[in-house]
């Protein structure tokens, strides 16, 4: 199925998501990383009571920067149409 010149991709054009399930090594790695900072996010939370407003505006800036830069990954891997889609998700999200 080829998508028209110049439209939007979205989610239903099959083309997108032909190659985009990857390896199941990229899963493990990409599993592997999320319990990670899952499990360090918890150790850290649980170190403390109640972070401090500074404390907590760096880890704000520190997920907000990953989430950014996962948007920045996927403009390289699914294209810019569903990099807009992803950035606005993750604003919608954050608000």
């Amino acid at each position: 199925m080829q998508a028209q010149q110049g439209a939007p991709q979205t989610f239903q054009d099959e083309e997108i998501f032909d190659d985009s399930r990857g390896s199941p090594g990229i899963w493990v790695a990409f599993t592997s990383g999320v319990v990670v900072l899952l499990i360090l996010d918890t150790w850290v939370s649980a170190r403390q009571n109640r972070p401090d407003f500074t404390e907590a505006l760096k880890r704000t800036a520190c997920w907000v920067s990953l989430g950014l830069a996962m948007n920045c990954g996927s403009t390289n891997s699914l294209g810019p149409g569903l990099e807009r889609s992803f950035l606005a998700c993750y604003l919608l999200e954050r608000a």
